[in-house]
């Protein structure tokens, strides 16, 4: 066979090939190039977007500031002439509540926000528009939010948020010209004399008092910014103080409430948190302390091998058997107990000589059974949790109610019911409390909680039940004699709340009237750091 050996022809062939490659990988980086310029560019004006929307936030900021200053002026007017023993919280909250009420009607008509118009970006025209919002939460919060995007592009934008937190110093001066020649040390001397524990008063509330059915309250009642209402056959047999007349409201037939209409203690007069000094300060330092109170030694009562009982045992004290029946305690110093657990008829007695004794106690339970407490001192008892005090269980029955107080500072609510009896006050530092049932305490009740409940026969001798951020709801002939002070009060059925002498002193200091004097006072603020600024947050990509 014979091979034709003529290449001619290959070069070109290979030349071509060469070329059509070359070709396919220029266009293949000039596509990649012009992607990576897209790209690039995409990113640029999307961070550009990010940008022009915090412009926003930072351009609003100094209206935020320049709206405060105006109101500043415009609220500091309103409050000449203060009287200097106002309470200072009520003059900030009311400073604070004049300001969010008032904010938005200082921007121009009326609308709380802007529209800023940015330098030309990448032959683009970059816009910013805000929204302001403020509310109140213990202080006034300012949310400002801000949209950027491009004019030719709007559908194209980036939104971002901040919260200003205002922390506005709000005192009182003398002022300027004023006379401030009154004698302080006279008015300190005459504090003592000036000093008003509303004797004369059956009950005092912030908020509103709601009686109904047959629900009376037998002596004078206030509200310093609530409505006094009667409905069905309630009645208020003494005067009725209120911050306005307006404030009683009772139906047509029912005659003579208006005559008992008279105006609020003028150290009171728009000052709710006035009541709140008649609530003793809660001993949460004891609580803290008495982690490391000693614990009692073991004890163990042994009448036979066979038959012993461990009364004090790792800390716990178990009155469950009739050997531990008639044991006595004896503290000498400060102490913490596991539990204190006492069931059947049980008595235990607590001998704490003429001191005044902490007892830490982690769980209290008396389901059944008695205390004792001998001595001329006082018992603290400090609860963190409070399983059962019920049943027919009786506790301090022959002692002074003053010397016996129970504080617990527990979340759970605390319900008491059945026929038990203590001679001593309650401390509850936040949850809600109820009595049913003829549970009675013969000392005070106070309480940090939002709600009391009281039904049924529930006895008491006179006391004070303080307790000015709780409602106190009566019902099913649930009945009080003594001093009631709350932040509402609804009443219904059968049920009464009697003026009486209190037992047990109040330990709290209760507010001081306001003494006269011829120096005129103002308010004062300072606007120089207004803002405690939250961190920038980006909400729509």
């Amino acid at each position: 066979m014979k091979f034709i050996k003529n290449h001619q022809g290959y070069a070109l062939f290979l030349t071509i090939l060469v070329l059509m490659l070359a070709s396919v990988i220029g266009i293949s980086l000039l596509t990649i190039t012009a992607n990576a310029n897209k790209t690039t560019i995409h990113e640029r004006e999307n961070q550009a977007l990010f940008y022009i929307a915090e412009a926003g936030v930072n351009l609003e900021k100094s209206n935020v500031l320049k709206v405060l200053k105006e109101l500043d002026g415009d609220i500091k007017a309103s409050f000449e002439n203060l009287d200097p023993n106002i309470d200072k919280k009520d003059l900030q909250n009311l400073y604070y509540e004049k300001l969010v009420d008032d904010f938005c009607k200082k921007y121009t008509g009326g609308k709380c926000g802007s529209t800023y118009y940015l330098e030309e970006q990448f032959s683009k025209k970059p816009k910013a528009e805000t929204e302001v919002s403020i509310h109140l939460n213990q202080q006034p919060i300012i949310t400002i939010t801000s949209t950027g995007f491009f004019e030719e592009y709007p559908a194209q934008s980036r939104t971002v948020t901040q919260e200003l937190y205002l922390n506005i110093n709000v005192n009182i001066q003398p002022k300027e010209g004023g006379n401030n020649q009154s004698n302080e040390d006279e008015r300190e001397n005459e504090k003592e004399e000036n000093v008003l524990p509303l004797e004369n008063f059956t009950v005092f509330t912030k908020r509103d008092i709601n009686l109904s059915g047959g629900a009376t309250i037998h002596g004078n009642a206030g509200s310093i910014q609530g409505d006094i209402s009667l409905n069905g056959g309630s009645t208020i047999t003494g005067s009725i103080a209120a911050a306005d007349e307006l404030n009683l409201k009772y139906p047509n037939w029912m005659y003579g409430i208006k005559e008992k209409f008279t105006s609020l203690p003028e150290f009171l007069q728009n000052s709710p948190s006035k009541l709140d000094h008649y609530l003793p300060e809660f001993p949460d330092k004891i609580f803290q302390e008495g982690e490391y109170f000693p614990l009692p030694e073991d004890y163990e009562i042994v009448r036979s091998p066979y038959n012993k009982h461990w009364v004090i045992k790792d800390g716990h004290l178990n009155a469950t058997s009739y050997l531990a029946d008639n044991f006595t305690l004896t503290l000498n110093n400060d102490t913490r107990l596991k539990s204190i657990n006492i069931t059947g008829s049980n008595t235990i007695t607590i001998d704490i000589g003429n001191k005044d004794i902490n007892l830490l106690v982690d769980n209290l339970n008396i389901s059944q059974g008695h205390i004792n407490i001998i001595g001329s001192g006082t018992l603290n008892i400090y609860a963190k949790k409070i399983s059962s005090i019920g049943g027919s269980c009786q506790l301090n029955l022959n002692g002074n109610p003053a010397s016996f107080n129970i504080f617990y500072n527990g979340t759970a609510p605390l319900s008491f019911s059945g026929g038990a009896k203590v001679n001593g006050s309650l401390y509850v530092k936040q949850s809600n409390l109820s009595l049913s049932g003829g549970f009675a305490f013969y000392g005070n009740i106070y309480s940090g909680g939002s709600m009391i409940s009281i039904s049924g026969g529930v006895p008491t001798r006179g006391q004070w039940i303080v307790a000015p951020k709780a409602t106190l709801s009566l019902s099913g002939g649930g009945n009080v004699t003594g001093t009631v002070i709350a932040n509402s009060i609804n009443a219904s059925g059968g049920t009464s709340i009697n003026y009486g002498e209190p037992i047990v002193p109040n330990p709290a200091v209760p507010p001081t009237p306001n003494t006269p004097t011829d120096t005129e006072y103002n308010l004062d603020t300072d606007l120089s750091d207004p803002f405690i600024e939250q961190p920038l947050v980006e909400i729509d990509k």
